[in-house]
């Protein structure tokens, strides 16, 4: 009886003991949290990630500061190139809390499908990542140095949380839905774009200011922007579209959620900014033999915050051709993205091809396979409705 319980105490000890094997510290991992994707010249890809190691508590249990590291590394594959990460990194790299992947130019003209595979199969990677094309390297875009923030992730969340808030001029979509995009097979799709411009503005931060203690002059010009949206004709990027164009794509696809519209008004004369809150698209299909058109109705409603002429807000007549010259230009900005797709691109990136999938399967059947051929032949009519729901604080000029 005595053997047989010391022997149970042994596998008790055991049992608690072999809990922590292969147990990583938190002190021990980086978390990586942006992760850029490049195609070098000789055909091999570079990934550079930033990670941080989680602040861990001091004697006094206080918390200490959280340390940044950037790596970079190439290989034959992406997993060659993640896994050559270790050779530099003194911490075990985890993707869990990764938030963006950023893609070079030059491998997003190539195509998308080696990285599409990559992420897919990768178990760390969250459908919920944000992606971003830069038109330099997403290795040059990772080591410019955050302009306010501590760290460059929380500077570019920053940005991408403030235009989903007050902007509608850049569209940052998620992976999951280029996976599906993808997978489907469909016409094209739209994502943001990140870039760095020149800058001479004196703005001091802390991070900046270690930087510039490094000896790094040359990148101390430059600020991280993101505006504009990257165009892919199935997985390969074909072109860009600019903030007021990505505005017009928004507006089309009901997902613009508010943003600024500024108009020539009283003949060109004035101008006039107007902030909108709510939008609306609906779209319509019509079909005559071989030809197809397209009606779409947009409704958009807020409040005028600039206005650079004597005109008095409490005429209803002078509101009347506000909410005229407003919707004009909406639907002339409308009009340009059209042509662009049509006739620069000849991609559907819209997904007009989709709606009537979606919604006329049995005409869908009958030209699916010339769709490419048809898309730019399409004829499109938007009718933009704009009401001004109040004027903002004044109702008469300041300055007349």
């Amino acid at each position: 009886m005595i053997k047989k319980s010391f022997m149970l105490l042994i596998i008790i000890i055991l049992i608690i003991n072999t809990g922590c094997w292969g147990k990583t510290e938190l002190s021990d991992l980086g978390l990586v949290t942006a992760t850029g994707i490049d195609l070098e010249p000789d055909g091999n890809f570079r990934m550079t990630v930033i990670s941080i190691t989680p602040a861990s508590f001091g004697a006094k249990g206080e918390p200490e500061k959280s340390n940044s590291w950037i790596g970079t590394a190439t290989g034959k594959t992406l997993a060659d190139a993640r896994s050559n990460l270790n050779e530099t990194a003194t911490k075990n790299l985890a993707w869990y809390h990764n938030r963006f992947i950023i893609i070079g130019e030059n491998l997003a003209r190539e195509g998308l499908g080696d990285v599409i595979d990559f992420l897919s199969r990768g178990r760390q990677f969250r459908y919920e990542n944000k992606i971003l094309i830069t038109p330099t390297s997403a290795y040059d875009m990772l080591t410019i140095p955050a302009d306010v923030e501590k760290n460059l992730v929380v500077e570019i969340n920053g940005i991408v949380n403030n235009m989903k808030e007050q902007w509608s001029e850049v569209y940052i979509e998620n992976f999951k839905n280029i996976l599906v995009n993808y997978c489907e097979e469909k016409s094209g799709f739209v994502t943001g774009r990140i870039y760095y411009l020149e800058s001479e503005n004196t703005t001091i931060s802390t991070s900046k200011e270690e930087f510039k203690e490094s000896g790094n002059e040359e990148k101390q010009r430059y600020v991280t922007a993101i505006k504009g949206s990257a165009v892919f004709k199935e997985d390969k990027l074909i072109g860009w579209i600019d903030g007021i164009e990505t505005r017009s794509y928004m507006l089309i696809k009901n997902k613009a959620k508010n943003g600024i519209i500024t108009a020539d008004y009283n003949n060109g004369k004035e101008s006039l900014s107007f902030t909108f809150r709510k939008s609306k698209s609906k779209m319509k299909a019509e079909f005559n033999e071989d030809n197809i058109s397209f009606n779409i109705d947009i409704k958009i409603s807020g409040s005028i915050n600039a206005l650079y002429t004597g005109q008095n807000m409490m005429k209803e007549e002078e509101i009347n051709k506000m909410e005229q010259a407003l919707s004009e230009t909406v639907e002339n900005n409308i009009a340009k993205l059209m042509s662009k797709a049509q006739k620069e691109f000849e991609t559907d990136f819209l997904g007009f091809g989709e709606y009537i999938f979606r919604r006329h399967p049995n005409h869908w059947r009958k030209i699916e396979d010339k769709w490419e051929e048809i898309f730019p032949q399409i004829e499109i009519k938007c009718n933009v409705d704009v009401k001004i729901e109040n004027s903002g604080i004044v109702s008469k000029p300041i300055v007349n």
